[in-house]
């Protein structure tokens, strides 16, 4: 069997809830040299959200993928079956192992994406463990090839990434701790994109993080108490409106079958991406004021919470 070499950031299973037919999906890109957003129609799935040889470490012995053994067996399959529940019946309805599962599933959605891994390295924590590992087999043992290959790495990004989905829990669970505000949508509002976590913050300090699970389902998590507050007194369409903000916060693609967010879409996408932290808190607060402030449009439609 052929081993996959386009890798997924954004799984399959998640991007399905925003195609009509479980195949395609329409987006919003911005087009390179002109710097316009363009609405295109209709692609398929399996090209989106990836990237060829994401998940490929390259080291003295050639080349290996943690795409199958790690990303899929880990993430993916186990994610796959608790996101359908969430969706179906609710955040509420996952036992507690599935909450800490799915929590799992959120944090490494942000850490599998190719811009997060290009920033990560090994810890010293990480390479001690690796040292600890070659030293602790002697000759030529599975154990100390493993340890010789990971540490002969050239992506220690890669490496760090491969080594987080298996076996760090700290930022999990922190987010498993943290009581989510969930929210659902009449009609189809919420964006989903190629970087589908939104998080302004810190998961050691303050932080906000929001996922829109489906186009009618939201999340988020706080650990702010007064933030929590003021989100929780939202109306649906303003918690949809910030969740949106959120969304396109490092994103560069917005999937959506809506084409009447153009506007939206255009002044929003990837807003984060060249802020420090400070001026992503303070842009945050600015635009809670101001969706704060605005009426509900007329075309919205009922919403329910949940």
């Amino acid at each position: 069997m052929n081993t996959p070499t386009n890798h997924h950031y954004v799984p399959q299973h998640f991007l399905a809830a925003w195609s009509q037919d479980g195949r395609l999906v329409s987006r919003y890109v911005r087009i390179a040299h002109t710097g316009k957003l363009h609405f295109r129609k209709g692609a398929g799935i399996v090209n989106l959200g990836s990237e060829n040889d994401l998940y490929v470490i390259e080291n003295t012995d050639g080349r290996a993928e943690f795409e199958t053994t790690i990303v899929t067996a880990l993430l993916d399959t186990p994610g796959a079956e608790i996101v359908k529940k969430a969706r179906e019946t609710g955040i509420r309805s996952l036992s507690s192992e599935e909450r800490r599962t799915f929590s799992h599933y959120v944090v490494m959605l942000e850490m599998r994406n190719p811009r997060t891994i290009a920033l990560m390295s090994l810890s010293e924590a990480d390479v001690g463990a690796l040292h600890a590992g070659q030293n602790a087999v002697s000759g030529d043992t599975v154990g100390a090839r493993e340890a010789a290959r990971l540490l002969s790495s050239i992506h220690t990004g890669k490496t760090a990434a491969g080594l987080g989905i298996a076996n760090d829990f700290t930022f999990s669970d922190i987010l498993f701790g943290c009581p989510p505000i969930a929210f659902e949508t009449h009609a189809p509002r919420l964006l989903s994109s190629n970087y589908p976590v939104g998080r302004v913050g810190s998961y050691e300090r303050n932080f906000l993080v929001g996922l829109a699970l489906s186009p009618t389902s939201g999340l988020f998590w706080c650990s702010q108490p007064a933030l929590t507050a003021e989100l929780e007194k939202l109306t649906i369409w303003q918690q949809a409106t910030f969740l949106n903000f959120l969304t396109l916060g490092r994103a560069e693609v917005a999937f959506t079958d809506l084409d009447i967010m153009d506007t939206f879409v255009d002044e929003h996408l990837g807003w984060q991406i060249r802020l420090d932290e400070s001026s992503q808190k303070e842009k945050l607060a600015a635009m809670l004021g101001k969706i704060k402030e605005t009426a509900l449009p007329a075309t919205f439609g009922a919403a329910t919470s949940k």
